[in-house]
């Protein structure tokens, strides 16, 4: 096993002149200049070590490939221009179904000019004796593409710096574009295994013996029996629309499926378009205190019906619900929105009020 550390020789040899010589491309891990922040005149950071170690597990045995090809698709993961060639021209065989030896790479390399690059047939052999299996490949690989995500990481926040020296845009705007980026970084690493049928075959006869003793909801419920028996509740992933002719109850019935909720110990959120967030309150506790919400507009309640909402608003208040009543919302800023709800207060259900208010950026 080697040992990493950050930076290091590549162990080519140099271009002969008049040979074709690299330069680095924008790709994972290389962005925009951004010398103006003092921290990217560092060394970014890389292993040689790993790169090396990947491609020689990869020359000596090219099966090892389908396991890192899950890892790292991008061969702009790559730091050293000469590696990131190598491991393009590996890739290219391997969705050709050739195998990625050192002859048949040598002789791609060449075909482009850049067999000399990354220092000749020589340089090719010299890395087949670093490893001698393919065994750790997988190892590597994600070595090579947790450095080019943390390279990535340092030049987004160099250009959220920039950005944020630019006062003519909505800082709104500012953080959406930022979120963003961030979470285009995350997002690289997610992957999601093949399942085998036989484990979801056990899934669907567990569903189906939940439904048998009772158990039909399967989502969050709303509460509404009738209801849960037709949807199994609301699904992770799923979108329900509420639809109706207008003036017909759409909000009341969307903020009582709310409050079943949150009074059951879950958590929601209501992106009021239309509504201030005192009145989408008060037409809950209205709701819970079971009084008549023009009463309340009017401060013409009862001695009752005041002691009705006082209860109310103690049984509403440690409830996790929370409301945005931003008038305008679009797209991005929804699905922003949602990650931090779900990150810091675990929300399980959005519901919108209503969608066709929103933007589509």
């Amino acid at each position: 096993m080697i040992q990493e550390r950050d930076g290091g020789s590549t162990g080519f040899k140099k271009g002969k002149k008049g040979k074709k010589k690299f330069k680095d491309k924008k790709g994972f891990g290389e962005g925009e200049d951004l010398a103006f922040d003092p921290l990217l005149r560092n060394v970014p950071p890389h292993s040689a070590e790993a790169e090396r170690a990947l491609l020689s597990a990869l020359l000596i045995d090219p099966t090892a490939m389908d396991e890192v090809a899950q890892v790292l698709g991008d061969p702009a993961a790559f730091y050293d221009p000469g590696h990131r060639a190598i491991y393009e021209t590996i890739v290219e065989l391997w969705e050709q179904d050739k195998p990625a030896d050192v002859v048949l790479v040598s002789e791609e390399l060449e075909n482009k000019g850049a067999l000399e690059a990354v220092g000749g047939i020589e340089g090719l052999a010299d890395l087949t004796t670093v490893m001698a299996t393919g065994a750790n490949a997988e190892y590597y690989a994600k070595i090579v593409r947790d450095r080019a995500l943390q390279r990535r990481l340092i030049e987004i926040t160099a250009e959220v710096q920039h950005d944020a020296f630019d006062t003519s845009g909505p800082v709104d705007e500012l953080l959406d574009r930022a979120e963003q980026r961030m979470f285009e970084v995350t997002q690289r690493r997610i992957r999601n295994e093949a399942v085998n049928v036989g484990i979801v075959v056990k899934e669907a006869y567990d569903e189906l013996l939940a439904k048998e003793q009772g158990a039909t909801v399967r989502g969050i419920s709303s509460y509404y029996s009738d209801l849960d028996e037709i949807t199994a509740g609301f699904l992770p992933g799923e979108m329900t629309i509420i639809a109706a002719r207008p003036s017909m109850g759409k909000t009341s019935f969307a903020l009582n499926v709310i409050r079943n909720i949150v009074l059951h110990g879950g958590s929601a959120c209501f992106f009021s378009l239309e509504m201030p967030r005192i009145q989408v309150t008060s037409n809950m506790l209205c709701g819970l205190a079971k009084i008549d919400g023009h009463r309340l507009r009017g401060g013409f309640l009862t001695r009752e019906e005041k002691r009705s909402f006082v209860q109310a608003c103690d049984v509403l208040e440690p409830a996790q619900f929370f409301i945005d009543d931003s008038p305008t919302l679009s797209t991005m800023e929804l699905r922003a929105k949602g990650r931090r709800l779900r990150a810091q207060h675990d929300c399980e259900l959005l519901v919108i009020d209503y969608l066709l208010l929103m933007s589509g950026s």
